[in-house]
């Protein structure tokens, strides 16, 4: 069966889709604890926003596995990537109380693009 026959069996207008947001949340860290703590809040962040009924797409889940932070040029196509995805989201949501560089990049084009940034606060007892 192919993707259009099964496209038409599930039928587009019964799709409900959900907003999709733009975690946008520290990364790297000054020490390897830092690094891990903020990998662990980004995936508490993600699944909050699917509790909440969002679909989140965090790239920096995502492009550190085949792409090495610590390369610039490799860095750099992480975050394009990112910006890339961006454009697709509804709201970008920043997360937590620090905004490092690459987060003011992604803030930047996001409202470029006038997409809706948003100051989350969430509460971490709650997971």
């Amino acid at each position: 069966m192919t993707h259009h026959k099964e496209t038409q069996m599930i039928g587009l207008s019964t799709i409900n889709r959900k907003k999709i947001v733009f975690i946008c949340s520290p990364y790297s860290g000054k020490t390897e604890a830092e690094q891990i703590r903020n990998i662990e809040l980004a995936r508490k962040y993600c699944s909050i926003a699917c509790s909440l009924g969002f679909t989140p797409f965090a790239p920096h889940l995502l492009y550190p596995q085949f792409l090495d932070n610590s390369i610039r040029e490799e860095r750099d196509t992480g975050i394009n990537c990112g910006l890339d995805i961006l454009q697709l989201c509804s709201e970008l949501w920043i997360c937590g109380t620090k905004v490092t560089d690459g987060m003011k990049r992604e803030i930047q084009f996001a409202k470029l693009c006038d997409i809706p940034v948003k100051e989350v606060q969430i509460d971490l007892d709650i997971m």
